[in-house]
């Protein structure tokens, strides 16, 4: 599950808008939004784009996208 909050950060601190995002990932920012509040999955490739593009560290990465941590 994807860490939303921590996602959202990151993107608004480089300046992005999810429009540049999606073009990116090659996905309308319809999409884009749907996997950004869980209703779908980002696909490993897409992963490893956001990750070029938002310049995230291995560990950001793996905080984000591959966290299981559970709120309780």
């Amino acid at each position: 599950m994807t860490d939303t909050e921590k996602l959202k950060q990151i993107i608004k601190e480089k300046g992005y808008k999810l429009s540049f995002i999606a073009a990116q990932l090659g996905i309308s920012r319809c999409a884009l939004q749907m996997k950004v509040e869980n209703r779908s999955d980002f696909k490993g490739k897409e992963i490893a784009t956001l990750s070029i593009v938002l310049a995230l560290s291995a560990s950001e990465r793996d905080e984000i996208f591959f966290s299981n941590a559970v709120a309780e």
